[in-house]
């Protein structure tokens, strides 16, 4: 039985995309024949804690718990979260918003997780020697999981595979807030040397390859594969479908930030309820996750505050039980430059609830999946008399009990299916370990001409 390593920041009992990814590919690889370790900090801080995925992990042969030096906390403080009550406030000014990125852009290199690299790599050394690794697998962000992952196959000349939630430097503004151009160069060399030294990568949309590609055209594209995220069946209950409540429910599961804001809901319901007011107490608006104070002014200055419920951050199993008895799944997809290119991955567990999705971005990745899977309605967010319009239209349906949906299969979203695809990106990697060293060697000179003459960089739109 082969053995992997799985080195991971995001695992139960925090909560989130990540956390669940990971935990359900290292279910799943089980049934393949592969024996999964995890390696993991002790005392990890995150916005959400998650419990009931713990009892997920007994299924896990070891999980491989390390020292760290991680000063999260401290940090989350400077960003003003309150876990709490699910509302933070992320915009600070004045000299403690220059501290706080001054602070990012001298220490968190590559991220604010680094003092876990010498405890990791220290840790996987003997985890590696101890049970005879056969290869391994690093999940981020954080970016420092795959620093991890590169010293250890750098030592032990086992194969790597990197997957990257999202592309190395997608938040720019986090790490670099002042756009100093060492700090990029510095992210750039150490992309880098990630990039070449991994075995195979993993991107969780063809678009995000299609990008990576693009800005390194002489990287081999046999190493970057697509294996999105997904859902699994066992999360979700069925309901009786008869109509239990004379109001619309919209939910949205997820983090709102100022570039992924309500306002064009909110803008659309303004313009429905002036032109048929009698629709303003048929229709509610459920919020689960953490949502920043501007977003609170917006609902207070559009008078919305009745027709929103904000429940902030709740265990998975909570909201896969709220997203259950939605009527409508409410899919933002932000403004930032990257959009076009994401996926949110509570899309793909919107799919698995078999409820019609309401998504509102710029044309891209997730507007492309929602309509060749039929799946429901995309907008761009300028388009506030249209989604009025459609609302009006669900309302109409609604109240006659004729809002009835048919989907696509969505069989190969289900983790276990993704599972298989893994699988044969581990196999690929045993079979052919790369000579990184060689190709670094060849490649390096040439990676910022490059990028510089495709005028490529990841936080670019399409």
């Amino acid at each position: 039985m082969p053995k992997i390593l799985m080195i991971t920041y995001y695992f139960p009992p925090l909560g989130g995309v990540g956390t669940r990814r990971t935990l359900k590919f290292s279910q799943n690889i089980v049934h393949y024949g592969w024996e999964p370790q995890i390696l993991t900090p002790k005392k990890r801080a995150f916005y959400s804690e998650d419990k009931d995925l713990q009892k997920q992990v007994e299924s896990i042969t070891k999980v491989h718990e390390t020292s760290a030096f991680l000063p999260v906390q401290f940090l989350q403080r400077m960003f003003g979260h309150k876990t709490n009550t699910g509302i933070f406030s992320p915009q600070r000014t004045g000299i403690f918003s220059y501290l706080r990125n001054l602070i990012f852009t001298l220490f968190c290199k590559p991220d604010e997780f680094r003092g876990w690299i010498p405890f990791g790599v220290h840790a996987g050394k003997k985890i590696i020697a101890k049970n005879k690794i056969d290869l391994i697998y690093s999940s981020g962000p954080p970016n420092s999981c795959h620093i991890i992952a590169m010293h250890l196959t750098k030592f032990t000349h086992i194969p790597w595979v990197a997957d990257l939630r999202d592309l190395w430097n997608m938040y720019p503004h986090s790490y670099n807030p002042f756009s100093w151009k060492w700090r990029k160069l510095y992210d750039m060399r150490i992309e880098l040397e990630t990039l070449i030294q991994a075995n195979h990568i993993i991107l969780t949309s063809t678009e995000m390859r299609d990008s990576l590609i693009k800005c390194l055209p002489k990287f081999p594209a046999a190493k970057i594969h697509t294996i999105t995220n997904g859902y699994d069946p066992h999360d979700f209950f069925r309901l009786n479908s008869t109509k239990s409540s004379d109001v619309l429910t919209i939910v949205h599961a997820g983090n709102l930030f100022p570039w992924r804001s309500l306002e064009p809901v909110l803008q659309s319901l303004a313009v429905l309820f002036e032109s048929a007011p009698k629709y303003r107490h048929k229709i509610t608006i459920k919020l689960a996750g953490l949502i920043p104070q501007s977003e609170l002014r917006l609902i207070e200055r559009y008078g919305m505050q009745e027709n929103i419920q904000i429940l902030g951050t709740l265990p998975h199993a909570q909201t896969m039980a709220l997203v259950q008895k939605s009527t409508v799944l409410l899919l933002l997809t932000g403004t930032i430059n990257h959009a076009r290119e994401m996926i949110p991955g509570k899309l793909f567990e919107y799919i698995g609830a078999k409820k019609p999705i309401l998504s509102i971005g710029p044309i891209g990745a997730s507007s492309q999946i929602i309509e060749t899977e039929n799946r429901g309605w995309h907008f761009e967010k300028h388009q506030c008399q249209h989604i009025a319009v459609k609302l009006k239209n669900l309302l109409q349906l609604f109240e006659a009990g004729e809002l009835h949906f048919s989907f696509n299969d969505d069989s190969k979203y289900q983790y276990e299916s993704l599972t298989k695809d893994l699988i044969k990106v581990f196999n690929k990697s045993i079979e052919n370990n790369m000579n990184s060293n060689t190709f670094f060697r060849n490649c390096y000179s040439t990676y910022e001409n490059i990028r510089n003459k495709n005028n490529c960089d990841y936080q670019s739109t399409l």
